[in-house]
């Protein structure tokens, strides 16, 4: 097990208990309010994220999920992706190559590979690697710890890391390594749960995303900006996830019906601001307004490192 007996981003000595679940213990900086279980376990990731994790025979408050390969499911997944490809090609200006770290069963790579990016994906679990390939013909996919996995420096034009960074058990380390293998001005996406959310104050240790061992890290827009500022990252937008409005759906009659009219009309520039701007205010209502997003989006630039002198 790793104790740490200062804060892992600030470096402040006062942590304080904030739960305590299943006889472990999850921490708050005083300092920062990074929150953390503390110790960590040593249960082997590849272990933990095997087949019943993906498949729902884990999907309890303390781990796991629902059956996220159910193939209702996967359609909605990879609607999910689309939007967030929207948002990437938007910042990038086009397509480009793609790593997805912690790409799971490959939704987020399936859907840039139809869209026509370069795709490369990297995951701890043998069994969501080995679906990526056999059921979405995602051909480079690397298995093993994420920690050790490696590229070559400025390989990618974007990096994706959807809830993923809540996993890794040195994402301070983690951040450094993905900005060496991004190129010159390089976008990271980033999605994790949000401790600071409206949801995490309201149901506190029962809060959803609160799942030991899982999640050794627990952050909210504060400790991401820092986080990613002292690893060399400018971050451009912070938006928090919710539900679609739902609108195009019932104007258009169905989900089939809505995707063919975006699809027809995505390349008009006047379509395009409308839809961002209904997504705006979308969010705006629903998770500033109501509290209902417990999910926290954040979209970075890699810049240069200043040197203090």
């Amino acid at each position: 097990m790793t104790r740490f007996l200062r804060c892992p981003l600030c470096g402040n000595e006062k942590l304080q208990p904030l739960y305590g679940i299943a006889g472990q213990v999850i921490d708050e900086c005083s300092g920062c309010a990074l929150v953390f279980l503390n110790p960590q376990p040593a249960c082997p990731d590849e272990v933990l994220y095997a087949e019943p994790y993906y498949r729902g025979a884990c999907a309890t408050k303390a781990g796991g999920q629902e059956n996220v390969l159910d193939p209702a499911r996967v359609e909605r997944r990879l609607e999910s992706c689309r939007g967030v490809l929207e948002i990437l090609e938007e910042t990038l200006g086009g397509k480009g190559s793609m790593l997805d770290l912690g790409c799971g069963p490959g939704f987020l790579l399936k859907a840039a590979q139809e869209a026509g990016w370069e795709v490369t994906g990297a995951d701890v679990s043998g069994f969501a690697a080995a679906y990526a390939r056999e059921q979405f013909g995602i051909q480079e996919v690397y298995t093993g710890p994420l920690e050790g996995v490696e590229f070559q420096p400025a390989s990618f034009d974007v990096v994706t890391v959807q809830h993923v960074i809540e996993h890794f058990r040195d994402p301070f380390t983690m951040v450094g390594r993905i900005r060496c293998w991004l190129k010159t001005e390089g976008i990271l996406w980033i999605e994790t749960p949000d401790i600071d959310s409206g949801q995490a104050r309201r149901e506190q240790a029962q809060w959803a995303h609160i799942k030991v061992p899982e999640h050794l890290f627990y952050f909210n827009e504060r400790t991401l900006r820092r986080l990613l500022t002292d690893h060399g990252f400018e971050v451009l937008t912070v938006r928090r996830e919710v539900a679609g409005t739902g609108l195009l759906k019932a104007a258009c009659g169905g989900q089939a019906e809505a995707r063919r009219f975006y699809e027809r009309f995505r390349g008009n520039p006047v379509f395009r601001r409308l839809v961002r701007t209904v997504r705006y205010a979308n969010e705006l209502y629903r998770a500033w307004l109501k509290g209902e997003s417990d999910v926290i989006r954040v979209l970075a630039r890699k810049v240069p490192i200043r040197v203090h002198r």
